[in-house]
């Protein structure tokens, strides 16, 4: 079940991204959903066949797109020889299709006088579509193709009529497979995820869905890789599950992008075929291209409404939205490059690149290059904050570049520029849904303590943020007064209640193994030790316990470069609270019977929220020794915990604690994992095996690993 807020949430999303697309169903919609800009397509070739004709009063006339009339809409509306032919065509070629008298005038009045669904200013004509033909007597006068004027009532010539028809019937049959190729690309990678998370609903405890798990859902494609980096940094391994998904819209984009071309010759706009199919290819990809834009900009948000209404992780989203966004890539430099081609070799380059929505396309692919080579695993991992700035400015320019290079070339035609309009609001919704969270948050004043001896950790205490215990949840905070000059900067970390923390009225007592036997820590030994005796001092605000506010929220952060080790400079800081937000869906390991933790230095900071929410855990923690500061600062958490084992300079054995586990007889086992890479992935590949070795045992695994 939604809670009443994330409820309230999906209903603001769609509500608008509906708002979005209302225009998908207005007369200037998609083509062939339902829009047809040259229905009925036998009168537009009239009209197309006889408009750029001179006429008595043309006077130089107007450029819509890549056309130039050489005729002004006052002129069209005036001129008799043009509007009775015009009639006289229509009414005859368009005998056998029979259109009604009402879409004819619809026709004649949205088109006669210039295409007002392409944004052209025009005039009603003097005459209606009627009024024109009851003028019209039949024309004497057969043009040849080689006339350039139109004097009195004539004839159109067959062979230019059509090429007329030829082109139009063809553009609107191409327009309406690019969209509803699209929109079916669309539909699969949006409805995809509702899906599945439907299907692992209805299968809830069979065993085909852990039998499924084992085999697909955590397995990864290349070895034991996922959250650690693939050498060289090439990027990281997806899941199978996530291969699958990659792997399905890759190849329907392939498929639907090389099928169902045909060449209808003779053609107005292209002499040859083979410039026709290069003429629906730049079409086509450009279409999809803005078709894949608002789900682009979905995945790679942090208020993406699939996230609530699925069990999918954000960090899985943003693998996809990665894996979207190459897609995306190809499909413009394909637009780009066979554009280019064509332009060149039918000598209109030279005029064409001068236009603006030639120049917007330019803009618009260089800057989707860069930031397709630019947001590579080197940049994140070594200038997370150029490629973020880069990331934000580089995707406004692009749709602005998307929208300028759609309108200047066709106005409100085709409806690409409603995609421009959905992915705005996809955007717009996101950041607006953040700016909200840190306004609920309000401005705070956040205490800085330095731990351990070499003060390589510090602890952040928020005062009086009110929020659940509810496990598997993180937080973006900003610290804007120690980067004034980059106040948006912001860093992820883990939500620990600052309650969760606070001193037992009893000494806690943590066993430290000096082997890798995995005895019961609940049993006393002689490796057992008294953390409360072990505590270095702190330095801070926050060393006096009693200074400390049970009410808000701790975070722990490792000094590293940037902005966290600056953090360490001042024991106050300005702080802002973006959250919280769900790593993953944690209902089902808190629904298994036994849950274990398994920790590796600062990532014990994730699980702690799961102390406090299941009857039955077993933490098992491995810290370096230079980490020691953070097993005191945990002591009264780890207190709470019955069945513990900590690990103070030395590794677990993992393999062997799941073995036990499994020996126990636990029908079902959650296994909570945070820490480094390496720890995240052994762990899932550890699960993996136990899961298909021990068919008795169901196995439900989260990995909270901040490896976006």
């Amino acid at each position: 079940m939604l809670s009443s807020g994330t409820s309230l949430s999906v209903a603001l999303a769609l509500y608008c991204l509906t708002i979005s697309t209302t225009a998908f169903s207005t007369e200037w919609g998609l083509n062939g959903f339902p829009a047809n800009p040259y229905d009925p397509v036998c009168a537009t070739a009239c009209l197309r066949s006889f408009s750029s004709l001179d006429l008595s009063c043309s006077d130089g006339g107007v450029t819509v797109g890549m056309v130039t009339f050489a005729t002004s809409t006052e002129c069209f509306a005036h001129n008799a020889p043009f509007l009775t032919s015009v009639a006289w065509c229509a009414d005859s070629q368009c005998a056998e299709a029979k259109p009604s008298a009402a879409l004819m005038e619809y026709w004649w009045d949205m088109q006669i006088t210039g295409q007002k669904t392409a944004g052209v200013a025009t005039m009603p004509a003097m005459w209606t579509y009627a009024q024109a033909l009851a003028h019209a007597e039949a024309p004497a006068i057969q043009l040849m193709a080689m006339d350039t004027a139109l004097n009195v009532t004539s004839r159109v010539p067959s062979d230019v009529y059509e090429a007329q028809y030829n082109v139009l019937w063809s553009t609107q049959h191409q327009g309406t497979l690019m969209n509803k190729y699209g929109i079916i690309m669309l539909a699969i990678g949006f409805g995809l995820p509702l899906i599945i998370t439907w299907l692992s609903y209805i299968l809830g405890e069979a065993r085909l869905m852990a039998t499924l798990r084992a085999y697909i859902v955590w397995p990864s494609t290349i070895g034991s890789y996922h959250v650690r980096s693939l050498p060289y940094l090439i990027g990281k391994a997806p899941t199978i599950g996530q291969a699958l998904y990659i792997a399905l819209f890759l190849i329907l984009n392939i498929v639907l992008t090389s099928v169902s071309y045909q060449s209808k010759q003779p053609n107005a706009w292209n002499p040859t075929g083979k410039s026709e199919i290069m003429s629906y290819v730049l079409g086509r990809t450009g279409t999809l291209a803005y078709i894949f834009m608002p789900l682009l900009f979905l995945f790679g948000g942090r208020n993406n409404i699939l996230l609530w209404m699925t069990n999918w992780s954000h960090s899985t989203f943003l693998l996809l939205h990665r894996w979207i966004a190459r897609i995306f890539t190809v499909q413009v430099l394909v637009h780009s490059v066979v554009s280019l081609v064509k332009y060149v070799q039918n000598g209109m380059y030279g005029m064409e690149v001068k236009k603006p929505y030639w120049i917007w396309g330019i803009i618009a692919t260089l800057c989707v290059v860069v930031l397709c080579f630019g947001s590579g695993l080197y940049v994140r991992n070594n200038h997370y904050e150029v490629f973020l700035i880069m990331h934000v400015v580089l995707s406004i320019i692009i749709v602005v570049g998307c929208w300028y290079h759609a309108y200047d070339l066709y106005g409100l035609l085709g409806g690409y520029c409603y995609w421009i309009y959905a992915t705005s609001a996809v955007w717009a919704f996101d950041r607006g849904w953040r700016l909200l969270r840190i306004w609920s948050s309000g401005l705070r004043r956040a205490r800085v303590s330095h731990l351990g001896e070499e003060d390589s950790y510090i602890r952040v205490d928020i005062p009086g943020i009110r929020w659940s215990q509810k496990p598997g949840t993180h937080a973006y905070v900003y610290f804007p007064a120690l980067t004034p000059w980059r106040p948006w900067e912001n860093h992820p970390f883990s939500v620990i209640p600052t309650i969760m923390l606070r001193s037992p009225t009893s000494t806690g007592k943590v066993e430290y193994p000096a082997t890798q036997d995995d005895s019961h820590s609940s049993s006393v030994s002689e490796h057992n030790v008294d953390i409360e005796h072990k505590s270095p001092a702190r330095s801070g605000i926050a060393a006096v316990e009693g200074t400390r506010s049970p009410v808000g929220l701790t975070f722990f952060v490792r000094k590293s470069f940037g902005g966290t080790k600056a953090l360490s400079v001042r024991q106050e800081q300005l702080t802002l609270v973006e959250g919280p937000y769900a790593n993953n869906d944690s209902d089902h390991v808190l629904r298994c019977d036994r849950l274990l933790l398994i920790g590796g230095g600062i990532g014990i900071t994730a699980l702690v929220p799961f102390v406090a929410s299941h009857w039955n855990i077993k933490l098992c923690w491995s810290v370096k020794e230079s980490a020691r500061c953070l097993v005191d600062e945990l002591e009264g958490m780890l207190a709470n915990v019955n069945d513990k084992r900590v690990h103070v300079g030395s590794r677990m054995d993992i393999g062997s604690l799941l073995d036990k586990e499994v020996a126990e007889g636990w029908k079902k086992l959650g296994v909570v994992v945070s820490g480094p890479p390496s720890l995240c992935d052994d762990v899932r590949a550890l699960v993996v095996q136990k899961a298909k070795q021990n068919p008795t045992t169901t196995f439900e695994l989260e990995v909270e690993a901040y490896s976006w």
